[in-house]
């Protein structure tokens, strides 16, 4: 009498348990696309200088609605790992001087190494993309390469989940 017990017991344990494990497995994975057709270009390229930063690329998850844009100056490009500022980076008087393409944006934070633009959420329809900013501080440490990761979110406030992502250099 016992043993039928323990393997019914051992069954409904086994089927919580792949229930369990087997949710995660069969959950379809979002996977963020790269923009395509990325590009920056510097008013002016002198080190701590007071430039324009104008963005272009091509948005490609069009289906899905893009809420804000977060652009984050970095040491390194990869999205993965912690953002360090460049020496002497400072956007934080950053304006949105134009925009052409995917519109409405306006600049809900500007950081030393931050600006993110909202907007009420929509999905993309134009590409390519053009973001103007004025009034950027170039990093001021020794002249060399710095990036700019580029992510676009669903939310209007550069949180959450990031639907489509890029750097530039």
């Amino acid at each position: 009498r016992l043993q039928p017990l323990k393997r019914k017991a051992v069954l409904a344990i086994a089927l919580l348990t792949l229930g369990a494990l087997g949710t995660p497995l069969l959950t379809p994975h979002v996977h963020a696309l790269q923009l395509q057709q990325r590009s920056l270009s510097v008013s002016d390229v002198a080190v701590g200088a007071t430039a324009n930063h104008s963005f272009k690329f091509s948005y490609m998850s069009t289906a899905s609605p893009v809420g804000s844009v977060m652009f984050e100056y970095c040491k390194s490009p990869l999205v993965d790992l912690p953002c360090d500022a460049p020496d002497g980076m400072n956007a934080g008087g950053a304006v949105l001087a134009d925009q052409q393409g995917e519109t409405n944006f306006f600049v809900l934070t500007a950081q030393t190494n931050r600006i993110i633009l909202t907007r009420p959420p929509a999905p993309p329809t134009n590409n390519p993309s053009v973001y103007t900013f004025s009034g950027v501080n170039n990093p001021t440490g020794a002249a060399g390469t710095f990036y700019v990761r580029i992510t676009t979110y669903l939310s209007t406030d550069g949180t959450g989940a990031y639907t489509d992502f890029g750097a530039v250099v």
